[in-house]
């Protein structure tokens, strides 16, 4: 896995190449939640040159969405490669996230604020 660009300024967009596996994904976790004072409040992971992608990153990602729905925050995937799309359309992640083809088209929905809630969350709060 390669971080292409990390970009943080209005919305922050995480670009990755590369593949991510068991190997890559406790990488992912510290790049998806990067420490710092004031947390992004909109996040867009672009995996358009991600080549593979196995359950460890997909529970990483899954990980940072509970995190940032909880903290109020904005979290979507803009642009993936042919096989991550696969393994996301068999895992039906859409269904529980934002997901747009690239990552200039999760921008623009997030610029007219049309970023739509999942259709079944992965999880409940604590109480429902």
């Amino acid at each position: 896995m390669r971080l292409i660009h990390d970009i943080k300024e209005p919305v922050r967009v995480l670009a990755l190449a590369g593949e991510i596996d068991l190997h890559y994904a406790p990488i992912l976790t510290i790049l998806l939640e990067e420490k710092t004072p004031v947390p992004a409040e909109t996040l867009v992971l672009d995996l358009s040159e991600v080549t593979f992608i196995d359950s460890s990153g997909i529970a990483a990602i899954i990980a940072y969405l509970r995190s940032a729905t909880r903290a109020a925050r904005t979290f979507c995937i803009g642009g993936m490669s042919e096989a991550v799309n696969t393994i996301f359309e068999v895992i039906h992640l859409a269904k529980a996230m934002p997901l747009f083809a690239t990552r200039e088209a999760a921008l623009d929905a997030i610029e007219k604020n049309q970023i739509a809630e999942p259709a079944r969350p992965l999880f409940h709060a604590a109480g429902d």
